[in-house]
């Protein structure tokens, strides 16, 4: 009896060891949760499917950076791959109430009331892109373009700005995670550009008048109303270049870092006190007199200015294709011989692309890391010079379709909610090629959009390759979608082509015949 037991217990072990040994030969893919079944040519079978593809630029950017979004300041000089980039701010700052006044209400310098001691700009450091040993030198004018009001603009408008020189500060971002301390031990700054503006300029003399002399609640004073504060006060133009590589910040223009510091004395208790009001960017203005919250954002503009002349973007050899953030760069890519496919059962199909190391100027890879997302979506035939995204397979368990315009009124809708980067991909990833050169790569998850070619015969459509921090499909949506990348103009990488020998980029295929 007991050696029947170990023939049963040895048969079930053998059983469910040859159960664990045949469940091996299923392989999972990091993008997606679907199990993929081993190629034995057999049943199952793999194809690698060649891609076509073009070098596109933007020249019409329809995107819109506000007082909401991360925003971008800096310049870059010297990449012979992409070129030349600056970006500057233009931005308002208001009171925080109005009737405002400095001190207490009604002071004046004959009554020993406020008395003006320094201006300081302050922006928040949320980050940067870029050579970290770099020094960016930042300058600061004042606006003056009535056209610079409570608005969004896209990132190519800049509004004028008077000549003068309100202030400047040259600045490395190792130095901004340091504590700062000002007026005295009273006050401290962490990851913040903090930079001093001249008494005597015009602007402050016309933003503070007499000094301070004379801050009253009459009709005609500026700091009344809001009216009649942006009327004088149109904003500040914060203008960056750079030395060696080049760096691009990010600030945030809603933080509490963010602000214009007066700084003054005040009477108190028959002394003078060292005490500082805050003018912040806003989304509202509060009148103290009526206690009523108006929807009067401040103005602000992030200008972004590419210049590729004489890079390799604009001269790119059949062996590669440039990609660059927005403003940005794009290609188009197609797969011709998905159409000559029978019916078949896709288990697989991922588009692959890798990046082509700088192995000239190798340290400009380090310091300008590429996008940290791609994005594919498809050339609509319905309409000329119009795009519209990926069918299912941005998001196959949220039901959306990219040929139905969005409505609020109904369920419709031609995006998902979500895109589902696990399983689509898109998302930059890194590996030692074969060459041990360290790199990236993006794979991009297309099952479904293949199956739908081969089953349904629906277009093999064009392809278009971009790394935006926006979409727009006009014929869809009235608004754009925000995509994953975080910040204008950081970001871009040298991919392969389809026709390139060591950084090939291609289709895999693994399906079954019906």
């Amino acid at each position: 009896m007991q050696k029947r037991h170990i023939h049963k217990f040895s048969a079930l072990f053998l059983v469910t060891l040859f159960f664990i040994y045949g469940c091996s030969k299923f392989d999972t893919t990091t993008i997606g949760s679907d199990l993929i079944p081993a190629v034995d040519n057999v049943k199952t079978f793999a194809d690698t499917l060649g891609v076509t593809t073009t070098q596109g630029i933007f020249t019409l950017d329809s995107t819109r950076n506000t007082l909401f979004d991360q925003n971008t300041l800096g310049a870059i000089n010297n990449d012979p791959l992409f070129g030349k980039t600056k970006a500057d701010i233009f931005l308002q700052f208001k009171p925080p109430f109005y009737p405002f006044y400095f001190g207490s209400a009604n002071d004046t310098l004959n009554g020993f009331g406020a008395q003006l001691d320094s201006v300081v700009l302050c922006l928040s450091f949320k980050g940067y892109w870029g050579d970290s040993s770099s020094a960016i030198k930042i300058d600061v004018k004042e606006v003056n373009d009535p056209a610079f009001k409570d608005s969004s603009y896209k990132i190519t408008f800049a509004p004028t700005t008077n000549n003068a020189l309100l202030g400047t500060k040259t600045i490395k971002v190792r130095s901004l995670v340091d504590t700062v301390y000002y007026n005295g031990k009273n006050g401290l700054a962490l990851n913040q550009i903090r930079i001093k503006l001249d008494l005597n300029s015009p602007y402050l003399n016309n933003l503070y008048p007499s000094k301070l002399q004379a801050s009253d609640t009459t009709a005609v004073d500026q700091y009344y109303s809001d009216k009649n504060y942006t009327a004088r006060n149109k904003g500040l133009g914060i203008f960056a270049s750079t030395i060696s590589n080049g760096l691009i910040i990010s600030t945030s223009l809603l933080d509490a870092n963010t602000k214009l510091e007066v700084h003054f004395k005040r009477r108190n208790l028959g002394k003078l006190d060292s005490v500082y009001s805050t003018f912040v960017p806003t989304q509202f203005t509060n009148d103290a007199l009526t206690n009523t919250l108006d929807k009067k954002r401040s103005a602000a503009a992030n200008n972004v200015v590419r210049d590729r002349t004489g890079a390799s973007v604009l001269s790119p050899s059949s062996n590669e294709i440039f990609i660059q953030t927005t403003p940005g760069t794009f290609a188009n890519l197609k797969i011709p011989a998905i159409a000559a496919y029978p019916n078949i059962i896709v288990h697989r199909a991922e588009l692959v692309m890798e990046q082509i190391p700088d192995l000239v100027n190798s340290n400009l890879d380090k310091y300008f890391t590429s996008p940290n997302y791609l994005y594919i979506d498809l050339k609509d035939t319905t309409a000329t010079d119009l795009w519209k995204p990926l069918y299912i397979d941005l998001n196959p368990n949220y039901g959306y379709s990219p040929d139905v315009p969005y409505s609020p009124f109904t369920s419709a809708n031609a995006f998902p909610n979500q895109i589902d980067f696990i399983y689509h991909g898109g998302f930059r990833r890194n590996k030692i090629d074969k060459f041990g050169n360290n790199i990236v790569y993006y794979n991009f998850n297309i099952t479904r959009h293949v199956q739908r070619i081969v089953t349904k015969r629906t277009p093999n459509y064009a392809l278009r390759l971009s790394a935006p921090i926006q979409l727009f499909y006009p014929q869809l949506f009235p608004f754009p979608i925000t995509y994953n990348n975080p910040n204008l103009a950081t970001g871009r990488v040298r991919l392969g082509s389809g026709t390139n020998p060591n950084y090939k980029m291609f289709v895999r295929v693994i399906y079954s015949k019906i």
